[in-house]
Parts: structure tokens; sequence; C-alpha cells
């Protein structure tokens, strides 16, 4: 596949450098100078961006002896000749967990490598020269999955989500009017169709965990008035009175599309019963059989609602504050309500391994929001989810 890529000559020598030295490795180029290898950019990028399955040490080895010197204070980061590019190395194990530990401590969600991986295409940059990159759908999910990781830090990712639902489909592209093909059958206002397109492309390769962020994208915008969707609108470059209403029918036509890409995995709800000992305060409860436990309690720190589960053998009812990881293990540090607990009193806080709750259930009960401390609870390592007011 050739496209008019948008690097320049010192990012093409880059590419071919680091293709040189990690190429026995699976690998991918990522971020926004992936983007720029399928259509042109606003917004200008010098560096460029990998992600290579291999360990830190092996590539930190072949860069090295391919002459790439590691900026001291950014220690993903490395030079060459005026080239500067950034290195994520993930071994399988990272991806089976969706975290990567790096060197300088730092903990970096990779949910959604796997794809990065997997369903890219060769491009042709120049005569006999081919890069492995993923497609703008898949692209489009490692962005928003950044920016739900640091809403405050990652301003471009919006921008660049934005970019993509309005290109991703090509503008004469005959799919638009195929009655035949998702996106004509759609019957969508032409604006509305590219959006729409990536939802579907994203919906056709995604696995449940993949789903569940594009989902927690979508509902982190849910209102209008809250700093993230405004924070959204200054991003997307839109002009005129209605830069909102506009960025609504956007999202709105990418869930759709998302969704019809994901029915060819059918979810089913079910409920499941709680032991006789348990007291609910707040109604029947539901749960989806797609939902991993990571996945219910994402949601029920997004959404403030409390949780009911059992843990060694007891039924506990809490406020979900904090998910994350420390010493590799998810955890979640909660504030418990109600329920048994044999360490101590109630209410007081909690913290639990994510993977010894069962029969994990959001409540219809919501709770205002942080509350003031959260106990003597050492820190988490990496904050996956966090409770805000």
């Amino acid at each position: 596949m050739t496209f008019s890529v948008d690097l320049s000559d010192v990012q093409l020598v880059a590419l071919a450098s680091v293709r040189d030295a990690i190429a026995p490795n699976r690998w991918a180029i990522i971020g926004a100078s992936a983007i720029r290898c399928r259509m042109t950019m606003p917004r200008p990028t010098t560096d460029v961006d990998f992600a290579v399955v291999a360990s830190l040490e092996a590539v930190r080895a072949r860069l090295m002896e391919a002459g790439w010197t590691r900026n001291p204070n950014k220690l993903q980061t490395w030079q060459r000749a005026g080239a500067t590019i950034d290195v994520v190395p993930v071994t399988e194990e990272d991806l089976d967990m969706g975290v990567a530990r790096l060197e300088d401590g730092f903990v970096m969600s990779v949910t959604g490598f796997d794809l990065a991986f997997t369903n890219t295409d060769l491009i042709q940059i120049r005569d006999g020269f081919t890069i492995p990159v993923p497609r703008l759908s898949v692209l489009l999910l490692l962005k928003m999955i950044a920016w739900l990781d640091r809403p405050h830090e990652r301003a471009k990712d919006l921008e660049d989500i934005v970019l993509i639902w309005d290109r991703a489909l090509p503008e004469l592209d005959d799919r638009r009017w195929d009655p035949v093909h998702p996106v004509g059958a759609a019957a969508l206002e032409y604006d509305n169709q590219s959006a729409f397109f990536a939802g579907w492309e994203l919906g056709q390769v995604a696995g449940l965990e993949h789903l569940h962020w594009a989902r927690r994208f979508i509902n982190a915008l849910d209102d209008d008035e809250s700093a993230a969707f405004m924070q959204f609108a200054r991003s997307s470059r839109y002009v005129g009175d209605d830069v909102g209403g506009k960025l609504r029918t956007r999202i709105g036509a990418f869930e759709r599309g998302l969704e019809l890409g994901a029915t060819s995995t059918p979810i089913t709800i079910v409920t499941q019963p709680l032991p006789q000992q348990s007291h609910r305060t707040a109604g029947p409860l539901v749960r989806s059989h797609r939902d991993s436990v990571q996945m219910l309690l994402h949601d029920a720190i997004d959404k403030r609602r409390v949780v009911q589960f059992v843990y060694n053998r007891q039924v506990r009812i809490a406020e979900p504050h904090v998910l994350g990881l420390k010493n590799g293990r998810l955890q979640i540090l909660t504030w418990q309500t109600g329920g048994r607990s044999s360490s101590g009193r109630i209410p007081d806080w909690r913290r639990f391994f994510a993977n010894e709750l069962s029969q994990v259930e959001l409540t219809s009960e919501t709770f205002a929001g942080p509350r003031l401390t959260w106990g003597k609870h050492s820190a988490f390592d990496r904050q996956i989810a966090v409770v805000r007011g």
C-alpha cells in the first residue's frame, strides 16, 4: 500500500534506522507520526513514536549499537543526527495486563497496543521501504486511551481524535453512497459519515476490553457543560456558533458505528443473585457477562456508583475510589459502607485485590464524590481510575 507520507527527510531516516534495529521483533509506528503516514495533519510533529514487542534491555542495546543516544530526562526518548524518537518496549505479559512499567518508574497503559501490532498496513513510503502502520481506527482508540489516562496533559489527543473522525473516510469514497455498505445504509448526513465509519471499523476488530475503553471515552463527554467536553470543543479546531452541537453529532455517529461494528460479539445481560446475608439498598442490579471485574470497577468509579461484591466469603458494600496497580497487582481502594468485614469497623477504608472479588455488581445507589482522605493506605504505582468530584 502506498501513501503520500507527510514526514520530513530527517524523520524518514530515523524510521529506516529504527526499523533496521528492531525489525526482528513485532513493531509499529504509533502516535501522530502514524497518523501523518495516512493523512495530512495541521499540527506539526518532529518526533516519531514506536511500539515494539521486546524487552527494554534488548531495545536499549540495539538502539545504542545503531548510534542513538538517550535523553537523560526522558528515558523513552532517543536522539540521533537531529532526529528524535520515542520508543515504548512492551512484553507479551505487558500486553496481557494492559500496562507496561517503564524504566523511569512510570507505568503507562498499553491497552490497544495488541491491535496496533495486528491491524496494520505495510505502507510504502519510498521505493522498497515499507513500515507497519496501524489503521486509523486503532490509532483513534490509542488516542482515546491516552487522553483518559492523563486528561489534563493530553489536549492534543482530542484534536487528533476529531481529525480522524472527520477524515477516516475519504471525501469521494464510494461507500458513502453504497446502500449495501453500513455507511451508506446508515443514511447519515455527509459530515457525520466519517466518524460513523471510524467507529464501525473499530468495532469490527475490537475486543471487549477495547470496546470498554472506547465507551469510557464516550461517557466522559456525556455532559456538554463539563470541563472535559469544553476541553474537547477547544481542541476541535471547529469554528462557529454551534461547536458543541457539531461535536455532539460526531460523538453520536461514532458511537452508533462502534455498536454496529461490535454486533458480531453478542452482549447478554444477566442477573446474579448474592448470598442471603446481603442487604441491598438500591433495588435490582444487573451485570453484563462481557464485563470483567476491572471494567465494572471502571464504570463504578466513573459514575460514582456504589458497588457490591464478595471478598473472603463476605459480602461488601462500598464506594470505589481508586483502581490501580501496586507491585504488579490490580487493587481497588474503597470506603466500605455496608456488608461484613473481619478486619475492623464499618464504615472504613479498605483495599482489595481486584482478582479476588467475586459477584461484583453496580448498584443504582450513587455517592457524592471523593472523601477528604484516603486513609493510611500506601500509594499506588499507577492509578488507572480515580473518583472525581
